[in-house]
């Protein structure tokens, strides 16, 4: 169908993002470390229980995306998961776009993810 054939290629086009370096572990942690641990502790946490229990993605999407994204607050991720839904896509159609690109939850929608959907759009 051509909703499929856009949500494949929308995930091609995300895959092509960079994602970040990562640097290597301090062997010395210091207490700004300890603290920013702390932190990201509360963040993953936080995010766990948002996507798996507020918006009912898989623990295994999840999982991945924790690897490469911090979410502090839901709003970024609510204005994304609204965009697609507005947009047709199913629950399933969803997960799968944030489990090979989880960081399209941290985005801006109408800055990122929309030209790019009206682009694929224009393709047919």
């Amino acid at each position: 169908s051509q909703r499929f054939k856009l949500v494949l290629l929308y995930r091609k086009s995300l895959s092509r993002t960079p994602l970040q370096t990562r640097q290597p572990n301090n062997p010395l942690p210091s207490i700004l470390s300890l603290k920013h641990f702390s932190n990201a502790s509360q963040q993953h946490s936080f995010m766990v229980s948002y996507l798996v229990n507020d918006r009912g993605f898989s623990p295994e999407t999840v999982l991945k995306a924790s690897k490469f994204i911090q979410l502090e607050t839901s709003e970024k991720p609510d204005s994304v998961i609204a965009f697609f839904r507005d947009n047709g896509f199913s629950n399933t159609q969803i997960n799968s776009i944030v489990g090979r690109a989880p960081k399209v939850l941290t985005c801006d929608p109408h800055k990122r993810v929309f030209p790019k959907f009206e682009f694929l759009l224009s393709k047919g």
